[in-house]
């Protein structure tokens, strides 16, 4: 494991420790989610993904594309964190293990592609602009 896949996983191991226990598992975070209501998994919620990345830090559940998509379905509105009446901030937790999903499996080719315009300057990222309004 390289330096910056380590220090991603113990990361994303201190924040699930700093915030998971504070976790009642009440479910008032779903009360405000957005993507919940569009998509009422389990997965979808604030406590699902505080779940999955448990799993991840215990070895339970392995870096996957599906896993990912969990995790990637989160607009980091912090809704959940401001209704959550224990403190649990889910949003720390999500962009953890984020983090550490671009360090196992690289960033997605959509989020390569904004950086590399936002590294090139406005001219590409206009271009790329254009092409996404186009799709």
């Amino acid at each position: 494991m390289n330096k910056d896949k380590k220090a991603a996983l113990d990361n994303l191991k201190k924040v699930v420790k700093e915030e998971l226990y504070k976790c009642i598992r009440c479910g008032e975070c779903r009360t405000v989610c957005p993507i919940f209501k569009e998509s009422p998994a389990e997965r979808y919620t604030a406590r699902g993904k505080m779940q999955i990345a448990q799993a991840l830090v215990d070895g339970r559940l392995e870096f996957t594309a599906h896993v990912r998509e969990a995790l990637d379905n989160c607009l980091l509105c912090t809704g959940c964190a401001s209704q959550c009446g224990s403190g649990a901030r889910a949003d720390r937790v999500i962009m953890a293990a984020r983090q550490a999903f671009a360090e196992e499996l690289g960033l997605p080719a959509i989020k390569k592609a904004i950086s590399l315009a936002l590294g090139q300057g406005q001219g590409l990222l206009g271009a790329e602009a254009r092409m996404g309004a186009l799709l």
